[in-house]
């Protein structure tokens, strides 16, 4: 099985509350009339909340205390082999600023004593100094015992002062002073310094999405759910129209930052119109276990009409504020049927590697050649690149990863992008992510913008089982109201570690893949994961029983009612290389086997003509998004690329690598593709030097094997140019989140995923030098 494979307690679903009191008062309309439903279809309406009677809350931060670095050092203490106190220029100021230069060749550490009330700060600001990149974190200590401290960050080198916050939610459950704070410096430069320390008090509401801030995704456990805060001084409220026989469905929680001790919170919602009396339902927070959420639906007036729903918090002890979130605020009304989409992308999976392809490899996938057999089959398509979170953005957003800006698996999307997501929910849809890699979640995608609800592991991966066992679980939330769901699977990813029954489907069982008395394997082809292995078929077939794995977890999730008449497409981010190009059991570099991918839509929804068809015509899989709410009969939704189903050739598709390092051109059986840096494709290998160029002729040479760039030099050079016009037109939509600092566990987390990402051209300055004389571009001019 694969590692790290757990599942948390899940959120009490409260299916009805039942009145207990009368009250009166009123609040003005804030959303519009119900969506337009046919009838007997379910009814899904997301509700705006806003703010209710009072004044707004103080959300702005305040600093507490400012330690600056002390004549003569004294108090403070050093732990490094060399330390003196210099000055370095600010950046903005006039005046340098006075820095504890620090150097040694291991860990280096800065303890500041003193008396720090927990009450007074939750963040810590750290101002250093670092010519080189560095990693370093903060410790709370108190009278000599570690307390808290932060996860680590990575910071990259600059010459001026540069400052990082950590968040230190923690200190909210303490009651006694810590007596030192302590930076500790990793070391790997040799070389950093330490300018300030400041105390910050951000108010505890903050910590959430608020009506002022805008609403987010909150994680409770391994789901996050859209949602704003709420406290017992500042409630939130919704007005409505409601049809007949509706309900309104919200869902509520408390963060673990948020719990108090002594307190036992309670969700009080009032019920008022001008054709009903008031009523009152009371809901009991959680405040014991692993964070959850927890589900309500309440039955609204049968008659429907106007109606405003005032959610106001109960602390249930003392004076202190208490802060819950409330989110997927929604009007539903269930009916006999509901649309549904569904979005399967396979990580990592190959085009030819599914049993329709019909390629020879010898991959059995009963449930997928079923859903070929009766849909719409696409033998060409096209990823935009050849990494995971990057080409998931773009299908989210239509819009290639050269425009998005998000080229690595570090980046998140912003919020100003527009996401499929976002436009499945304005037209009436509730909208669900269940993901399977922890860099998806997210705080470290920016995808889970316009979900309602998104699932994921809090570790590298996890199995599609347990995956597919959150949607399971979801679903009689669903509630016959129209849904887009979106699935992503990672049990194709590497390392391949199919459950054990599922090892040898494709491998010989008399055979011995460890087998000592076989010579052991070249670094270049040992996987990164296992030392050890010593055939090479072994792998492969891993491969493969991955796949046919995770095929029938699918199929025991589409045999369920809800998906009979669901539009379903299957596809994946990006393919795989098992064995050529000195790229194994990876996906770097810019080839057909790591851009080619399945791309299958099936459902009731596709035109008659196209049922049972296949379409060998190029395609990208950045169109699929406009064709899904095609066949929605969404065709007036806003949302970039082109229908799949009757659209004409798109001409040169184009593909961006990995951090930027290599882009790609492919234009009918010719394939191009430039390496925009220096970097390696293996690494065990020297690397490839910056502006190499390849070709290669599709129609004779599928696996690209052959390169034609020398022998073919006028063909090479007019795709080159096409290649670097595209480039070069590309413009950058600010669609990214600008960090100052990474964080070392979701790095490190990365790297054993087999993303090394410190090469390439991250910020896209200029991706080819028009001027560029070096030997491999002067050739073209």
């Amino acid at each position: 099985m694969h590692p790290l494979r757990t599942i948390e307690r899940r959120a009490l679903t409260i299916l009805l509350a039942v009145p207990l009191s009368l009250m009166s008062c009123g609040a003005d309309g804030e959303n519009g009339t119900s969506l337009p439903v046919p009838e007997g279809q379910g009814l899904h309406q997301a509700l705006a909340l806003v703010a209710g009677p009072g004044p707004g809350p103080d959300l702005a931060s305040r600093e507490t205390a400012a330690l600056t670095v002390p004549a003569g050092i004294d108090p403070w203490v050093v732990r490094a082999d060399r330390f003196a106190v210099i000055p370095v220029p600010a950046r903005g100021q006039d005046e340098a600023q006075t820095v504890l230069k620090l150097e040694g060749d291991k860990s280096m550490r800065v303890d500041i004593p003193g008396e720090f009330d927990p009450g007074s700060f939750n963040q810590v600001a750290v101002t250093v100094w670092c010519p080189q990149k560095e990693d370093f974190l903060v410790q709370l200590r108190r009278k000599g015992k570690l307390i808290l401290k932060t996860p680590g960050r990575r910071i990259r080198g600059e010459r001026r002062p540069q400052t990082v916050l950590f968040d230190m939610p923690g200190t909210g459950r303490e009651s006694e002073p810590f007596t030192v704070i302590s930076i500790l410096f990793a070391g790997r430069s040799e070389l950093a310094g330490l300018v300030s320390v400041r105390l910050i008090q951000r108010p505890w509401l903050a910590w959430v999405p608020t009506v002022e801030s805008g609403g987010d995704l909150v994680s409770l456990g391994l789901e996050a759910r859209s949602a704003l805060g709420l406290s017992t001084r500042h409630p939130l409220r919704t007005a409505f129209t409601a049809p007949r026989d509706a309900q309104l469905a919200f869902s509520f929680g408390l963060p673990p930052a948020l719990r108090r001790s002594g307190q036992a919170p309670r969700l009080k919602v009032t019920l008022t119109g001008s054709d009903t009396a008031p009523l009152e339902y009371d809901f009991p927070l959680s405040t014991e276990g692993p964070p959850a959420w927890q589900s309500a639906t309440i039955d609204l007036p049968t008659q429907g009409g106007s109606l405003t729903a005032h959610f106001d918090l109960e602390s249930g002890a003392g004076e202190e504020e208490a802060i819950c979130v409330l989110g997927e605020a929604a009007l539903q009304r269930p009916g006999r049927s509901a649309p549904t989409v569904l979005l399967i992308t396979s990580d990592t999976h190959r085009a030819d590697y599914v049993g329709f392809a019909n390629s020879g490899v010898d991959v059995r996938t009963p449930f997928l050649d079923n859903l070929a057999r009766t849909g719409l089959v696409f033998e060409d398509c096209l990823s935009s690149t050849n990494v995971t979170n990057p080409s998931h953005v773009a299908l989210m957003t239509g819009t290639h990863p050269l425009e998005t800006g998000v080229i690595g698996n570090d980046t998140p999307l912003a919020l100003s992008a527009p996401t499929l997501a976002e436009a499945f929910r304005a037209s009436g849809y509730a909208t669900w992510a269940a993901v399977s890699a922890v860099h998806l979640n997210h705080d470290r995608s920016g995808l889970g913008q316009g979900f309602e609800r998104l699932s994921a592991p809090s570790e590298l991966q996890r199995d599609s089982s347990e995956t597919i066992a959150e949607v399971v679980r979801w679903l009689p939330d669903g509630n016959n109201k129209p849904l887009f769901l979106w699935l992503h699977l990672f049990d194709v990813h590497a390392p391949y570690d199919p459950p054990d029954d599922w090892k040898r489907r494709y491998y010989p069982a008399e055979r011995d893949p460890y087998d000592e008395s076989t010579a052991r394997l070249s670094p270049v082809v040992t996987p990164h994961w296992d030392r050890e292995v010593r055939d090479l078929a072994y792998l492969e077939a891993l491969y493969r029983s991955e796949i046919s794995y995770m095929d029938e977890g699918l199929k025991g999730l589409l045999s369920r009612p809800r998906f009979a008449r669901a539009l379903v497409a299957f596809t994946s981010d990006h393919g795989e290389s098992l064995d050529t190009h000195n790229v194994y059991w990876d996906h770097r570099e810019l080839y057909p086997n790591t851009l080619q991918i399945p791309l299958v839509l099936a459902g009731p929804q596709l035109p008659d003509d196209q049922d049972g068809q296949r379409r060998t015509d190029p395609v990208r899989q950045i169109d699929l998004g406009r064709t899904l709410l095609d066949l929605c009969d969404l065709q007036d939704v806003p949302f970039p690329g082109n229908n799949l189903i009757g659209s004409d050739n798109p001409g040169p598709r184009f593909a961006l690598s990995a951090n930027g390092s290599s882009a790609a051109v492919s234009l009918g059986s010719w394939f191009l593709s430039l390496h925009l840096t220096e970097h390696r494709s293996n690494p065990e290998l020297d690397p490839i030097p910056k502006h190499t160029v390849e070709l290669y002729d599709l129609e004779q040479d599928p696996r690209c094997l052959t390169d034609l760039s020398a022998s073919d030099m006028s063909r090479t050079g007019r795709m080159r140019e096409l290649l670097l016009a595209w480039l070069a037109a590309g413009e950058r939509k600010g669609w990214t989140v600008a960090r100052s600092f990474q964080d070392l566990a979701a790095l490190n987390q990365l790297k054993a995923l087999g993303y090394a990402g410190d090469e390439g051209n991250p910020d896209g300055k200029e991706w080819v030098d028009p001027q560029c004389a070096c030997e491999r571009c002067a050739v073209f001019e």
